[in-house]
């Protein structure tokens, strides 16, 4: 019997199916696109060239390169430090700010209480008219983007003032 799982599955290995595809024709694109950058650097005069970055997704990928700076552009950048930026060194990224998360934020300041979880996921949804597939990552989202967004029990979802702890309402 065919159901939702085997469904899935069948969708996955297509989507897999099509992301091989789309690859060999970006590999095709830009091997013909480097071949033809190659005749061009060869007919006219030769321009140094360096290799900035090499993608990490797929070794077979080729580097992009571009023209090496001039001497007069080397000597107006800055000189980079060789120790690392404290914000280098965090882990994640700066969460994003889209209308799901602030309507989240805006219906639990509405309820002092808290909302459970599916009950907040049908307002976001309402409110914004978007599907929330997963609703513990969005909410962990909204937590790293609001700090006062909290989950004190299991599937119960607060916004508490920073002033005020989780018991005294």
């Amino acid at each position: 019997m065919f159901n939702e799982r085997d469904a899935l599955k069948l969708r996955l290995e297509q989507l897999a199916e099509q992301e091989e595809r789309f690859l060999k024709l970006f590999r095709e694109e830009r091997e013909l696109i480097f071949t033809k950058l190659r005749e061009l650097d060869t007919s006219e005069k030769p321009v140094k060239t360096e290799v900035v970055e090499k993608t990490p997704v797929d070794p077979e990928l080729t580097e992009v390169v571009k023209p090496a700076p001039t001497p007069a552009k080397k000597a107006a950048q800055p000189k980079k430090s060789s120790t690392p930026s404290p914000q280098g060194n965090k882990r994640g990224r700066k969460p994003t700010v889209t209308p799901e998360k602030e309507a989240a934020i805006e219906i639990l300041k509405m309820h002092p209480e808290g909302m459970k979880g599916v009950d907040l996921q049908r307002a976001v949804e309402e409110a914004t008219g978007s599907p929330i597939a997963n609703m513990t990552t969005f909410m962990k989202s909204v937590e790293n983007l609001d700090p006062n967004v909290q989950k004190p029990s299991r599937g119960t979802y607060i916004y508490a003032n920073t002033d005020t702890p989780f018991g005294e309402f």
